[in-house]
């Protein structure tokens, strides 16, 4: 997977700058760009029957209207040389009727039409004839691009130093690379937005690379990043057409939502886990403690791939997850890690309020329990309070509305807290104990 820079061309072509400037305010790129790239599959030899029914299938297939919507054609387009006029232009060979029609073609389907090059002095084309780069001729060859009615540019990074091609060369396509991938991008989250989006390279999801799990999970990492959604592989061609398993995954509607969400923000790394712990060999029964992502009930849970939907969830989520599989949630109704609000969370048996499920970070006996009484008196209430991991209750007085105590918990979500009370209680809080660290 080789990394690169998407533009979006305007009318004007694309400016070049000579050093990095703030991005553009032009009203382009508001989502993650999406559509399809010839690179995965046809590396770099492709031509026109090959851009143009994959084209087709783009719109036949109804991936079109899900927005993937620019069709690029990737190294391999280029003549040699430049024209007299110092120009880029197409292999005749490849392309016989030319690259303006080629657009034309691409522009009649509704759909982007999308060029390649390169920013140093020839294209990344290791083991084939040097295709000369855009290095020194920018702006000529952005005027090109939009003169023949190009919207997109993937811009490469090849022989613009020193470095050899074969720095550069296309990674190999192994479910390894997926977790390179995704720890070399954490460091750029908190770029995306509008306008500029963390690029994490073309889609290999319908190559016969990965397993139907692992496609899941390479797009829902690609989606939940914000990068943009570029098809990778062959959708339909004279020999290749892509399965329904894997056109099932790159049109599912919801994860396609989360990566197009017009908030733009990216995924944050909440927690990262060993090799061993990531690459499961086999099917496991997850559970994923939701305050691990700062959140401890959900109204409504939306399981994407599983297509299921959960309500009134409290702490933790289990599911069945295959190997190198992955669990996509969408989450509604939320409250905060360590706030359980009684109307979800609390069972009234009697004169006694129980709490489930309650979470402890670690096994200790000094988390602080808020008790939120509905609200403000003077007058003093009486609480009792008891934990499952401790066989001592205790009594604490509320007043104006609130009380605390300090009680023990164990680590996991198997904790109970019960109250008695004459009050009514809104909610209860629970607070870790904090650190001490020692020089």
């Amino acid at each position: 997977m080789l990394q690169s820079m998407w533009s979006i061309l305007g009318a004007a072509g694309l400016a070049i700058a000579a050093r990095p400037v703030k991005r553009l305010d032009n009203g382009l790129a508001l989502t993650p760009p999406m559509g399809w790239n010839s690179y995965n599959h046809y590396t770099c030899v492709p031509n026109a029957s090959i851009i143009e029914s994959n084209a087709k299938a783009l719109k036949d297939l109804g991936l079109a209207d899900l927005g993937y919507y620019y069709v690029t054609t990737d190294c391999g387009w280029t003549s040699p040389y430049r024209t007299k006029a110092g120009k880029l232009t197409w292999n005749e060979t490849m392309f016989p009727d030319g690259f303006p029609a080629l657009g034309d073609y691409i522009h009649s389907l509704d759909l982007g039409f999308g060029v390649y090059s390169d920013s140093g002095t020839l294209m990344c084309m290791a083991g084939l004839p040097n295709q000369t780069g855009s290095l020194y001729h920018e702006e000529t060859d952005a005027d090109t691009f939009a003169e023949w009615g190009a919207g997109l540019l993937k811009y490469d990074n090849c022989y613009s130093s020193k470095a050899r091609v074969q720095d550069y060369a296309r990674s190999a396509p192994e479910w390894r690379t997926i977790w390179r991938q995704i720890n070399q991008f954490p460091p750029s989250a908190g770029y995306a937005g509008p306008g500029q989006w963390p690029d994490l390279d073309m889609l290999e999801v319908g190559n016969n690379i990965f397993t139907e799990p692992e496609e899941q999970t390479h797009f829902s990492l690609w989606a939940i990043a914000k990068s943009p959604l570029t098809i990778g592989c062959a959708l339909k061609d004279t020999f290749t057409t892509a399965s329904d398993s894997s056109l099932a995954i790159l049109k599912n509607a919801d994860v396609i939502a989360i990566n197009q969400d017009s908030l733009g923000k990216a995924v944050n790394l909440t927690r990262r886990y060993t090799n061993a712990q990531s690459t499961f060999g086999q099917s496991i029964n997850g559970k994923l403690f939701l305050p691990d992502a700062g959140i401890q009930s959900a109204g409504r849970i939306k399981d994407i791939w599983n297509d299921k939907t959960a309500t009134d969830i409290v702490t933790s989520y289990s599911q069945t997850i295959a190997a190198h599989g992955t669990l996509l949630l969408e989450l509604a109704d939320t409250t905060p890690a360590g706030t359980y609000k009684t109307d979800r969370c609390g069972h009234f048996t009697g004169g006694t309020i129980t709490y489930k499920h309650v979470y402890g970070i670690t096994d200790s006996d000094e988390y602080t329990l808020t008790v939120n009484l509905s609200g403000a008196s003077d007058q003093k209430i009486t609480v009792e309070v008891w934990s499952s991991a401790s066989s001592n209750p205790q009594k604490v007085q509320a007043s104006s509305g609130t009380t605390s105590a300090q009680i023990t918990l164990q680590a996991g979500d198997t904790n109970t807290i019960t109250l008695k009370t004459s009050a009514k209680v809104d909610s209860i809080e629970v607070s870790p104990p904090i650190g001490k660290f020692y020089g």
